[in-house]
């Protein structure tokens, strides 16, 4: 647990707050939770009028601490369909659940403390909020919880992802979607480690003896230029070598968009556009409303922008990143649970987009294929997972 960020930040919300919309002063204390990995802030209110303002209160009294900015952007009310944020702090991110302000059943409640184990008030009008924050609260006691972080003997650093559900592909309105992203409920029954970076290219070195990559001369960049067979025999090389003897594998594509979403619906994990200050992308075609950015017309060491809320950095742009699964060009209509992909096929799927490309192609719900063989393009990288079974 790190030792700087989460005290001043606890010790920041023990204080008596202001109340937003005047100048009387608040009791307001607000209890923090341990709970599988996860520190979470119980709101003191029990109705939704007041969890609102308690809210408020929250984001303005830390505007000015520079580790929680991303929550100035978090409370946002539109009339009768406003949408309450709780929020959760964990070892390095400041993350946020959504849920409607009319109900605490359902997606309020079910989804966001299945996801991110948010500890929630339980209101006296409704027992069903108390009995999840108890089911939740439970866990920690079933069973040690994963630890957050894991980083393997070769210096390779993962994150640990919840399981949970979630909406794969594109809404109809959305700009630029292709007729392959249909929308359809995925539910991924079991957490797993993603790497926070892809694979870089003094990793790869370490592993295979050599170096693909058409671009290099500077420290972290990506490993590029590598085939899925190529990422294969990396993977089996690894496994050998590795100490911790994890069971690297490529994501399925299922995986990959639920980790890259991180729980958002939007085109981007960072919202409705993006910017060449986000990722590294083509940026003379900008998305939406987005702004015209930088063409770098090549590959930037890994990490060099934003993480999305699970603490995974480049998921938009740099490289194309490798899925485990053959390629389907419609997805299941149904709802699906751990889908894997189609038994056999010709092509594997990229997700993720380049910096060769615009925005539009670097989309939450984009996907590519391509043979996996026979091609090793200087767009094309990976990134690893494992799941703890």
């Amino acid at each position: 647990m790190r030792t700087t960020f989460l005290p001043v930040v606890f010790a920041v919300l023990s204080l008596c707050l202001p109340v937003y919309a005047g100048e009387k002063k608040s009791e307001i204390k607000w209890d923090m939770d341990y709970l599988d990995q996860t520190w979470g802030i119980k709101l003191k209110s029990a109705k939704f009028d007041e969890q609102k303002q308690e809210v408020k209160m929250l984001l303005e009294f830390t505007k000015n601490v520079t580790e929680l900015q991303p929550m100035r952007e978090a409370f946002q009310t539109t009339g009768d369909k406003a949408e309450l944020w709780f929020l959760f702090f964990d070892e390095d991110n400041v993350a946020f659940a959504k849920g409607k302000l009319k109900s605490v059943e359902g997606e309020l409640s079910g989804k966001a403390g299945e996801a991110f184990r948010i500890v929630l008030p339980a209101p006296e009008n409704n027992p069903k909020a108390f009995s999840i924050t108890k089911k939740v609260t439970a866990r920690q006691s079933e069973g040690k919880a994963p630890s957050r972080h894991f980083t393997n003997s070769i210096g390779m650093k993962f994150v640990w992802i919840p399981p949970g559900n979630f909406l794969m592909g594109s809404p109809k309105e959305e700009r630029l979607r292709s007729d392959n992203e249909t929308q359809h409920k995925v539910t991924l029954t079991k957490g797993f480690y993603m790497g926070v970076y892809t694979v870089t290219q003094e990793q790869w070195q370490a592993v295979m003896g050599k170096n693909p990559s058409f671009f290099k001369g500077e420290k972290n960049l990506p490993v590029d230029s590598v085939s899925w067979d190529d990422c294969q025999e990396f993977i089996k090389k690894l496994r050998e070598k590795d100490k911790d003897k994890k069971a690297y594998r490529l994501p399925t594509e299922a995986e990959w968009e639920y980790a890259c979403r991180a729980g958002t619906t939007t085109p981007f994990h960072f919202g409705e556009t993006i910017s060449t200050d986000q990722a590294n992308c083509n940026g003379e075609n900008p998305y939406g409303n987005g702004k015209k950015g930088v063409y770098r017309k090549k590959t930037t060491p890994v990490g060099s922008f934003p993480a999305n809320a699970w603490g995974l950095h480049d998921m938009h742009g740099n490289l194309w990143q490798w899925c485990q699964d053959w390629y389907a060009a419609e997805y299941p209509k149904n709802d699906v649970t751990d889908p894997q992909g189609p038994e056999n096929g010709e092509l594997r799927v990229l997700r993720g987009g380049s910096w060769y490309l615009h925005p539009e192609s670097c989309r939450s719900a984009r996907r590519v294929r391509s043979e996996p063989g026979g091609f090793r393009y200087d767009v094309y990288g990976c990134r690893l997972c494992f799941c703890l079974d």
